[in-house]
């Protein structure tokens, strides 16, 4: 006797256009294999497929989900949990965009809470973030998302020299809450002050660090 395939469960968001909608009409008639989609925009309605077209395998699930509200993506967790016991792949395509480059505080923080908070809110709230794979330390991914703009901002101002560094673990208020560091302040202000004054050769966009934590060298570009 040939057993029945067990049904992926999948959750799709922003759906309701672009991208998204793509994504849902694509996994709807050219899925194969038993399907349970989710299908989650603010408005909680489908997109325009043609019920012909889809799979006898799947089934879409239109949800009602604000990913930036902790409460609204709650919700959706626990609907999941309870109807499918888990959920197999998450598209975590919500996103806004405004083309301004004269934007609105409110546009700004539009974006940063879809584009960013609401990705990451959900681990965090929930105080499982370690759990599910986040560093131990806000810290890190904060001097990470620092390190993309300024790539960025290099990349949109070639007139303009625009870099990072770590100027080491340093003995100052904030370092001193990790132990005793190694560096004084007026080693730690190498980096930066090369950056500002030194000669660097016109690099730009990158990340400047030295090798460990612990050096007084000048610093050099590093990976990243």
């Amino acid at each position: 006797m040939t057993s029945v395939p067990k049904a992926r469960v999948v959750v799709v968001t922003g759906i309701s256009r672009g991208i998204g909608r793509s994504i849902c009409h694509q996994l709807a008639t050219g899925y194969a294999g038993p399907l349970v989609l989710y299908a989650a925009s603010r408005a909680g309605k489908l997109p325009d497929l043609d019920p012909a077209s889809v799979s006898t395998t799947v089934k879409i699930i239109p949800l009602a989900l604000t990913i930036t509200e902790q409460a609204s993506v709650n919700a959706l967790a626990s609907r999941i949990r309870t109807e499918q016991g888990c959920c197999d792949v998450l598209i975590n395509n919500a996103g806004v965009y405004h083309y301004n480059e004269v934007a609105s505080k409110d546009q700004r923080l539009e974006t940063y809470n879809t584009n960013f908070h609401g990705t990451v809110r959900h681990d965090v709230v929930e105080g499982q973030a370690v759990r599910r794979g986040w560093p131990r330390m806000a810290y890190f991914p904060s001097k990470a998302a620092l390190n993309a703009a300024t790539r960025i901002l290099a990349r949109d101002n070639p007139d303009l020299l625009i870099n990072c560094c770590c100027p080491g673990w340093v003995d100052t208020e904030l370092g001193g809450q990790a132990g005793r560091p190694p560096k004084t302040p007026e080693q730690g202000a190498a980096i930066p002050l090369r950056l500002a004054f030194g000669n660097i050769k016109n690099i730009n966009g990158r990340y400047w660090a030295n090798d460990s934590v612990s050096d007084i060298g000048p610093g050099k570009t590093q990976p990243w």
